[in-house]
């Protein structure tokens, strides 16, 4: 037990003496990791640019309708990536009541913010799709309807 304590405080004082010495952008790509990063990252350029594609190219509705299917990809790596992080900073909580005794409210909200930051990274990265998308369903379905060739 007395182990687990030492090691705890021994992470909570690297963490906060990192922490001052971190900017903003190495925090988030250190909270992100590079496997969730760069999956979060690559898979909503995918998404991004075939949405484009289907909106530039198709002349039907139901296939710029289709590409929502794939839309939320970026956003569900985004929620493993939260989950992930809330489960271990959880995990640190739970490991003894004497280390939670030694935790401040800094150090619990920083955990909670670096698990979900995936989250707001993923939604960040869809938001552009799903508005290229959204116009261009409506664009489409609109010169359908009215008749009108392209």
């Amino acid at each position: 037990m007395d182990f687990t304590i030492m090691i705890c405080s021994s992470l909570l004082a690297q963490a906060n003496a990192a922490a001052v010495q971190k900017s903003f952008l190495s925090w988030a790509m250190e909270s992100l990791g590079t496997l969730s990063g760069l999956t979060i990252l690559l898979a909503g350029v995918a998404i991004f640019a075939g949405a484009c594609f289907a909106v530039a190219k198709s002349r039907r509705p139901a296939v710029i309708a289709s590409c929502l299917v794939l839309l939320p990809l970026p956003l569900l790596v985004g929620i493993c990536g939260a989950l992930k992080g809330q489960i271990a900073s959880l995990s640190v909580l739970a490991a003894s009541p004497e280390a939670v005794a030694k935790l401040s409210g800094a150090d619990i909200a920083g955990g909670v913010a670096a698990g979900l930051l995936p989250l707001f990274v993923a939604l960040m990265v869809t938001w552009p799709s799903y508005l290229v998308l959204a116009a261009g369903l409506i664009v489409r379905t609109a010169h359908v309807k009215s008749g009108s060739p392209e």
